[in-house]
């Protein structure tokens, strides 16, 4: 008996032309014979059965891959090179406010928000080039009622052989009520709670960059201190309520008399300062007498009977860029002090070496 002692030995030996080697021994013969048959019958069962495992798991794969897409949690998005929807699940669907059909025919950077498209296409563009691989930001889309939705995307590429990419999945998170909930909290942390300006920590620092960029470019800029006068007696005489309901007239009837870009602020207690980019101090001062001249013809309203306020206000201006933000509110300070040492009621503005105007 002929006995074979490798694998490859036994495949030669298998061959069908090797048959006659054995026809001297019919037994032999049909025994290879046989052998020959169940290897081949059982390499193409083996195969068929890898075949039903791969058909298996790709099936698998596609329904595990379809449960994940429609999951209601987040939007994905398949989308094409040319920024066009391939794709997009019910969730997406439902953020956008667009049906399927209608995201199909528009491409993400028609819904992307104008202001926030620029920023998006920069890392597209990097990931066409093969620079990146994904890349994830916030950006806005357009809902189609019209109102921005806030979202966070994470984008990756399935790229072809040759690195060229096929096609780009997206998975977008609607922020747009944690974003809300961000800027009211920044809003508590910038603002005064009883008369809704600025508060003092807020104005330090838009009052440092103003100053910069005043120093910068040799512009104008003015600031302006001031407080109601005899405010503790107001709060002693007809209680804290009242005192309130002072300081949200005063800082009305300056909202009402300054511009836009001008900063109100209040630091605390009854003191408010203002800042005025773009203004020359003599200009301030004069504002500032307008709201004095305000404040003076409408008294508040005690159970009935009018309380007359009056204020008194310190006038500076930046006249030197080197000069800080320290130096001119103590500048301002200086000359609120000369307004009450002179009988309240009045407007003072006090500059670097001259002082102008009561």
């Amino acid at each position: 008996m002929v006995v074979v002692s490798s694998v490859r030995g036994t495949w030669a030996a298998l061959d069908p032309e090797h048959f006659t080697l054995f026809a001297g021994n019919t037994i032999q013969l049909i025994m290879f014979a046989t052998l020959y048959y169940l290897m081949l019958t059982n390499g193409f069962g083996m195969l068929l059965l890898a075949k039903q495992r791969a058909d298996h798991e790709l099936r698998t794969s596609e329904v595990r891959f379809r449960s994940y897409f429609e999951l209601p949690l987040i939007g994905i998005a398949i989308t094409s090179p040319d920024k066009g929807w391939l794709e997009a699940n019910a969730k997406l669907c439902a953020m956008l406010g667009y049906t399927k059909d209608e995201l199909m025919a528009m491409t993400w950077a028609e819904l992307t928000h104008s202001d926030d498209l620029a920023i998006d296409l920069v890392q597209f563009d990097r990931l066409m080039a093969g620079e990146i691989e994904g890349y994830d930001l916030e950006k806005r889309f357009v809902h189609k009622g019209g109102h921005a939705i806030s979202t966070h995307i994470a984008v990756q590429c399935v790229r072809h052989p040759d690195r060229s990419v096929h096609y780009v999945v997206a998975l977008l998170e609607d922020i747009t009520e944690r974003k809300r909930l961000e800027e009211q909290l920044q809003q508590f942390a910038d603002t005064d709670g009883l008369t809704d300006v600025v508060n003092r920590r807020r104005f330090m620092e838009l009052a440092a960059d103003e100053i910069k960029r005043a120093a910068r470019f040799d512009h104008p800029l003015a600031l302006a201190i001031m407080d109601l006068d005899h405010f503790k007696s107001i709060n002693d005489t007809y209680g804290h309520v009242i005192g309130d309901h002072a300081l949200i007239a005063l800082t009305r009837i300056c909202q009402e008399n300054i511009r836009d870009i001008d900063v109100l602020a209040r630091f605390g207690g009854d003191e408010f300062v203002v800042l005025f980019p773009e203004t020359s101090p003599d200009k301030a001062q004069a504002i500032m007498e307008r709201v004095r001249l305000v404040v003076t013809s409408q008294p508040i309203d005690v159970n009935g009977k009018p309380v007359a306020l009056t204020i008194s206000v310190g006038v500076t201006g930046l006249v030197s860029a080197a000069m800080s933000l320290d130096a001119l509110l103590d500048r301002a300070d200086q000359a609120l002090y000369q307004a009450k040492a002179a009988g309240r009621n009045r407007v003072v503005c006090r500059l670097w070496i001259v002082d102008c105007g009561l």
